[in-house]
């Protein structure tokens, strides 16, 4: 599993999408300084609230690790494996541009890929549960696949009212849907109703305003979206530009060329765009790991 660095990806320019996507690779050895611990949205703000049977965002849902573990999710029990290293490194490319960069929304990261069994789904609870493992960061996890909700099967979670639900009802807050975790420092966010208008819905002034809440109520906070293919669904397309960061994951020997091109070119406003590549065979090292991250970028040269 190789990551490439965020660069300006735009069609117009000669070299490839993928070269530019891969223009350098996230640096840097330390996540910033110390943030103060942040609280879940409450009831206090005297809002009135609805009787919806909706569970209460200060109710903590139970994840079970174990299950987590063997479908290859980071746990906080099992730190010793080749996948917690990978996304140590992915997170630490992330957290340092937020840190490091300290431009607006860059705490707002979307995971997608091209078409469907890239895996990026696992990739974004990857870095979720890496990111809870940080002393100075919370992780907030919003699912926005809402027809195939991979995140919610893995994590065990059942909900019936999520983000596609706030967007549809001005009454509703986030923190009638949002789920505390007993996984220390891990919210969720739940999709929601499924609605055949998803795209529009996310491209409104009231998901604009909700993601400006998200990006700067708390600066402790990571946010991950976990969007559909961007080749099956334009709700991806849309939410791009809400974010400051994406990782855009490739399936090793499987994603062509042009398919990679056509999805990045459906996201290439967003100025900084991460490549994952997913599912390698080569055995994890530090010596190995140089060589296959540098045979990588030789690879990327030649995709013109």
């Amino acid at each position: 599993m190789t990551t490439g660095g965020g660069g300006n990806v735009r069609s117009t320019d000669r070299r490839s999408l993928i070269e530019k996507a891969a223009k350098r690779l996230p640096s840097g050895q330390h996540g910033g300084g110390t943030r103060p611990q942040s609280v879940e949205p409450s009831d206090t703000d005297g809002r009135q609230k609805l009787d919806t049977g909706k569970r209460s965002a200060t109710e903590s849902v139970a994840i079970n690790q174990s299950t987590l573990h063997r479908n290859g999710i980071i746990t906080s029990d099992h730190l010793k494996t080749r996948t917690t290293e990978e996304f140590r490194l992915i997170k630490r490319g992330l957290l340092n541009h937020y840190t490091q960069n300290g431009a607006d929304r860059q705490n707002l990261v979307l995971i997608t890929s091209a078409v469907s069994g890239e895996g990026k789904s696992f990739c974004a609870l990857n870095i979720a549960m890496s990111i809870a493992l940080e002393e100075n960061f919370r992780v907030l996890l919003v699912d926005c696949d809402f027809t195939n909700s991979t995140i919610m099967r893995t994590l065990g979670i059942k909900a019936k009212m999520g983000l596609m639900d706030v967007l549809m009802d001005e009454r509703l807050d986030l923190s009638d849907v949002l789920l505390r975790t007993d996984i220390n420092r891990l919210s969720v966010l739940p999709p929601g109703t499924s609605h055949s208008r998803s795209a529009e819905f996310l491209g409104s002034k009231r998901m604009a305003n909700l993601v400006n809440e998200l990006a700067h109520r708390y600066d402790d906070r990571f946010i991950i979206f976990d969007t559909p293919p961007v080749l099956m669904k334009a709700d991806t397309s849309v939410l791009s530009a809400h974010v400051g960061q994406i990782v855009f994951v490739i399936r090793s020997e499987s994603t062509s060329r042009d398919t990679v091109k056509e999805a990045l070119d459906l996201i290439a406003d967003n100025p900084n765009i991460n490549l994952l590549l997913n599912g390698t065979r080569e055995t994890f090292g530090s010596h190995q790991f140089g060589q296959d991250y540098y045979q990588y970028h030789k690879q990327k040269r030649k995709l013109r």
